[in-house]
This record gives structure tokens, C-alpha cells and sequence, in this order.
């Protein structure tokens, strides 16, 4: 029973989406700009791994071939995805100052 627990695996972007409707719900005012934060998470992975693609392809034919086997090719993700994570910050960062400026607006009014 454990292992047939184990060897079940949760779509790669189930947790993603998840957490980004969590924290829309918490930081996000608006549905709209809870939907384009969700949104957003869908090409994030994708542009992840391009990144990680490109910077090891220029490792690989400047320095060593050699790091296309090794461990760096296989952890390497990590620090691309707290790469992703702010960019992630970044998008929520600016759908918070559009909000804010919305309710700015609506106040002079």
C-alpha cells in the first residue's frame, strides 16, 4: 500500500497553481488579478527550463562538456527555480501596485 503511494506522482503543476490561487486569495483583492497571477504560472516552467537549457549549453561548449553528465545537470534546477519564485514575486508585486492604484483612483473620484 505505501508503495504503490509512493510511486503516485502529482502533475508537476498541480502545486504550482495551488499555491498561486492560495496566495492570490491572501495578497489579491480582485478576481482579475487573481486569474492573471494564476495565469501566469503556466509559462513560468516553460521559461524556467529554457534558462536552465541556455546556461548549461553555454557551460557545456565554453568551459566543460563534461556538465551535461554530472551532478550540476541534475540539481541544477533549484537555484532556477528561486530564480522563477521571483519572478513570480515580481508579477504579484505589480498586480498589488495596480490594485493599489485602482483604489487611489477611486477615491479621488
Amino acid at each position: 500500500m505505501l508503495r504503490a503511494v509512493q510511486n503516485r506522482r502529482t502533475p508537476v503543476h498541480v502545486p504550482r497553481v495551488l499555491v498561486s490561487l492560495l496566495v492570490g486569495r491572501l495578497m489579491l483583492g480582485k478576481n482579475r488579478q487573481r486569474g492573471i497571477l494564476a495565469l501566469s504560472i503556466v509559462p513560468l516552467p516553460i521559461v524556467k527550463n529554457a534558462v536552465r537549457i541556455f546556461i548549461l549549453t553555454l557551460i557545456a561548449v565554453y568551459v566543460d562538456p563534461r556538465i551535461l553528465g554530472s551532478v550540476a545537470h541534475r540539481t541544477g534546477e533549484i537555484p532556477i527555480f528561486f530564480l522563477a519564485l521571483l519572478l513570480l514575486g515580481g508579477g504579484l508585486w505589480l498586480l498589488r501596485r495596480g490594485e493599489r492604484k485602482e483604489i487611489e483612483r477611486g477615491e479621488k473620484q
